[in-house]
């Protein structure tokens, strides 16, 4: 064809292969949402297959988990981006202050001198240990690996933590200005940094409400 200037045979690509050991952490065994699916584990995401045949991950990949905020831990070094916490009433807080940009999470037992509090009647609260649940999260999510602890989902991702829950649940409105927050809409304070993804791990209607 006269009009045609340069042409060539259609061909069929192939993914680059990718080729990757599992984790050699402590705990990595013991993940079993991590592992290929087997009998039993349907539904699980089975990381490990994609793992080594796609990718480990990106690290341009941020969860933002609106939790109970996180703690230091070796697992999450240099993983852990910006945060703030949205907490604002400071009788649940466990902090002594309301909203700020330390999105550390100081525990969020509930023992028998918090029972004898009004606020702590009004919610039916129960006596429980500290979850650290944001920490275990954002562990799950983008933990170093190959080191101590647990293996992630994306190795070299990193999570941005925003603190919206404390003793006793959380206030629906601290969630929410969580979640705005993370779109970077106004509400305290405007956000100058985005996730990617949102994780939120919340039960209604276990959030208390004014």
């Amino acid at each position: 064809d006269g009009e045609v200037a340069w042409a060539v045979p259609s061909a069929r690509e192939r993914r680059l292969a990718v080729t990757v050991n599992p984790p050699d952490d402590q705990e990595y065994a013991a993940q079993w949402w991590l592992q290929p699916n087997v009998l039993g584990s349907e539904g699980a995401p089975g990381y490990l297959p994609t793992w080594q045949r796609w990718t480990t991950g990106a690290a341009g990949a941020v969860v933002a988990v609106l939790d109970n905020g996180i703690v230091a831990h070796p697992d999450l070094t240099g993983k852990v981006i910006n945060g703030y916490d949205m907490v604002s009433d400071t009788a649940f807080s466990n902090d002594r202050d309301g909203r700020d940009n330390d999105p550390a999470d100081p525990g969020d037992w509930v023992d028998a001198a918090d029972l004898q509090l009004q606020d702590y009647k009004d919610f039916n609260c129960q006596l429980e240990p500290s979850t650290w649940h944001g920490t275990v999260i954002a562990g799950m999510l983008a933990a170093n690996v190959n080191n101590e602890g647990g293996a992630s989902m994306n190795w070299p991702g990193r999570v941005l933590a925003v603190r919206v829950a404390a003793k006793c649940g959380a206030d629906v409105a601290d969630i929410v200005d969580g979640i705005r927050w993370v779109a970077g809409l106004a509400v305290c304070l405007r956000s100058d940094a985005s996730g990617n993804c949102l994780e939120l791990s919340s039960e209604l209607p276990a959030p208390r409400a004014r």
